[in-house]
């Protein structure tokens, strides 16, 4: 458990002083609350010009109950930004049924065109 912490809070480091320094304005930690008041957090929220991008980051998805965690605040965004989920345990980027950006964590940091 100390090990994805330390994972987990490892890659917000990096994601924060990659997307920061590429002209965003960075929220981090955004709590929505739906009608159910049942809190939902995405880890950050990159602002530039009018255009946001929300980006969870996740160690691994290998749960279907992980998967729903980290996806559903973007459901309740209600707009259609760009919503993307840096993950450490795949290599390959690919886009979900819903049209979230599944991406690893080196590929989301060396490509400054993802946001």
């Amino acid at each position: 458990m100390f090990l994805c912490l330390a994972i987990k809070i490892s890659s917000w480091i990096n994601i924060y002083f990659i997307i920061n320094p590429r002209g965003h304005i960075v929220y981090t930690e955004f709590i929505i609350l739906p009608v159910s008041q049942a809190a939902r957090e995405i880890d950050f929220i990159a602002n530039s010009g009018g255009k946001k991008t929300y980006i969870q980051s996740a160690y691994a998805l290998g749960t279907e109950e992980k998967a729903i965690t980290e996806n559903k605040p973007f459901a309740l965004t209600g707009d259609s930004f760009p919503k993307i989920i840096v993950r450490h345990d795949i290599r390959k980027r690919w886009y979900d049924d819903n049209g979230i950006l599944n991406i690893g964590i080196i590929d989301f940091l060396l490509d400054d065109t993802v946001i």
